[in-house]
């Protein structure tokens, strides 16, 4: 028997209590969708780079915009 939330057995209650007995279908668990793009180890690298090149990018513009550095004249 699945798992059942403790909604779903207050409800299961409520419904042999009340005497209703249809019960409802069964549904089957979806089966996990394929990955889209699998990446290679140089491509994870490569993201992985651009993503903290962007972090530290970012950081450096808010530090800008803050007034905690100043841009040399």
């Amino acid at each position: 028997m699945p798992h059942r939330t403790t909604e779903r057995r207050a409800l299961d209650n409520l419904r042999e209590q009340a005497g209703i007995t249809q019960s409802e279908p069964e549904v089957e668990p979806l089966a996990p969708a394929p990955g889209r793009f699998p990446l290679t180890p140089r491509q994870s690298l490569l993201l992985a780079l651009f993503l903290f090149v962007d972090v530290c990018v970012l950081g450096l513009l808010f530090l800008v915009v803050a007034n905690r550095i100043g841009l040399p004249s």
